[in-house]
């Protein structure tokens, strides 16, 4: 009789046990998927809104061209001007918001970024009724043509949307790496946004060749290295930007572009980092990460560091700061390849900073990966002197810097040139002048618009 009671209690005790454990199982699986159903929720709030506010900022630029256009350069083009600018870069700002990795986006980004520098550029250049017309009509009219194709898609997008289930929760689980792709009309919408279905126009550039294009298809390009897994990509971009193990690693899959990738991203509460590494030699070729910033702590000089620093650490070796632009906080820096006294603007790298954190929050490497290898040009063997190329510059400038440059050119192929940075004497305009380094003859010309958030080409 003992033994039995002793016997029952001893199941009592184990089915006590079973039950609580099981009580207490099922409450956490339901506090975690209210936590996950509120996290998702909170996404597709962030993600909504920031779509919502690009493409009011898109409809009011469309407007701001047709004003402009009207306008015809008169006393109101500099207002114009301005809101052109801002709007702009607030439909760039919210892009970058979005759970996006497709080609689309890349090409939309460049390009509200150049109508915004563009729209700057103007403003400063003070310009008769008869001169505007005669230096932007052209320009103004391409730009309104792009920006009246890409809000007819973004449109259809939005209007999809409202009888479709297609969520941004789920595009960002197709841009993590689902295959899954279903009839999500943010994806396809987005990546019909590309450079083949819209003609982008060609406006303003952060620096000479920094959309320098890669050797001509059919070169053997040597190889980049040995390959690298998933994880040993992912733990290289954590080591490189400093990511703690509270960056969760999320789900990527391998991008075919010019080079194959693995694609790595991070999130933290709402943050979101993502990179692209190559799987040859596991070079950093592009990493996003949040661009916004509410305060300036530091100099444009600490920034310089800063990248300089941040790129010795990815192995970005022997690499120049040409130009620099400050917006919303933030502080994009050209860099180029230099070796033996010649630039190679084939090879160059943007690194995006954040001025009140000094945090690494963008970068492009792209460029310098495609194109870094050995040069003939090394040589220097049967090139002009300095001297010679000194004089074909005009009196009425004065030289400020000279150096010799490997050029990219429109037919694929590099150019070796004597590259002088110059100011007008009379007026303090600067140019940067380029003389074939093996002929003498003028390669490109190119004027600089100076402000204290950076340097303009055009």
């Amino acid at each position: 009789m003992i033994r039995r009671l002793t016997n029952n209690r001893i199941f009592m005790m184990v089915l006590t046990l079973s039950l609580v454990a099981n009580i207490g199982l099922a409450m956490w699986v339901t506090d975690r998927n209210v936590r996950i159903t509120n996290m998702t929720a909170e996404h597709e709030s962030t993600y909504s809104k920031a779509f919502s506010e690009m493409t009011g900022h898109m409809y009011e630029l469309e407007q701001e061209f047709y004003k402009l256009k009207a306008s015809g350069g008169g006393e109101y083009s500099s207002v114009i001007l301005a809101s052109i600018m801002r709007h702009a870069q607030g439909a760039a700002d919210n892009l970058a918001l979005l759970p996006l990795n497709m080609s689309g986006v890349s090409s939309l980004e460049k390009y509200l970024n150049q109508v915004s520098d563009y729209a700057q550029s103007a403003l400063m250049v003070k310009a008769s009724v008869d001169e505007f017309k005669e230096k932007h009509s052209q320009n103004l009219a391409s730009m309104l043509s792009c920006t009246l194709k890409i809000n007819e898609r973004l449109n259809t997008m939005r209007e999809d949307a409202l009888t479709n289930e297609s969520s941004w929760y789920e595009l960002s689980n197709i841009a993590m790496g689902s295959d899954e792709t279903g009839n999500n009309v943010y994806f396809s919408g987005f990546d019909s946004i590309t450079e083949e279905s819209v003609e982008y126009p060609t406006l303003i550039y952060d620096g000479p060749f920094s959309d320098a294009l890669p050797e001509e298809d059919g070169k053997d390009k040597p190889s980049l290295g040995e390959e690298i897994s998933y994880l040993d990509a992912a733990s290289k971009v954590r080591e490189v930007f400093s990511l703690s193990d509270d960056y969760k690693l999320m789900k990527r899959q391998e991008l075919h572009c010019d080079v194959e990738c693995w694609c790595v991203a991070f999130e933290k509460g709402e943050k979101m980092y993502s990179a692209l590494v190559t799987k040859e030699g596991g070079h950093i070729v592009s990493f996003t990460g949040d661009g916004s910033s509410n305060r300036e702590k530091l100099s444009v000089e600490d920034g310089l560091n800063r990248a300089q620093e941040f790129l010795e650490n990815a192995g970005y070796i022997s690499m120049a700061p040409q130009y620099f632009q400050k917006y919303n906080g933030n502080i994009v820096i050209n860099f180029v390849y230099e070796n033996q006294g010649i630039k190679y603007y084939s090879d160059m790298v943007k690194v995006r900073v954040n001025c009140d954190t000094g945090e690494i929050n963008g970068f492009e490497g792209m460029n310098y990966v495609i194109n870094h290898t050995s040069r003939e040009h090394e040589q220097k063997e049967g090139i002009a002197s300095m001297e010679e190329a000194m004089s074909l510059v005009s009196d009425g400038l004065s030289i400020e810097e000279i150096s010799l440059a490997l050029i990219p050119r429109d037919n694929g192929k590099e150019l070796l040139c004597w590259e002088f940075r110059c100011e007008d004497k009379e007026d303090e305009e600067v140019y940067i002048l380029y003389y074939d380094a093996y002929t003498l003859r003028q390669a490109e010309v190119f004027k600089v618009i100076s402000t204290e958030d950076g340097d303009f080409v055009i």
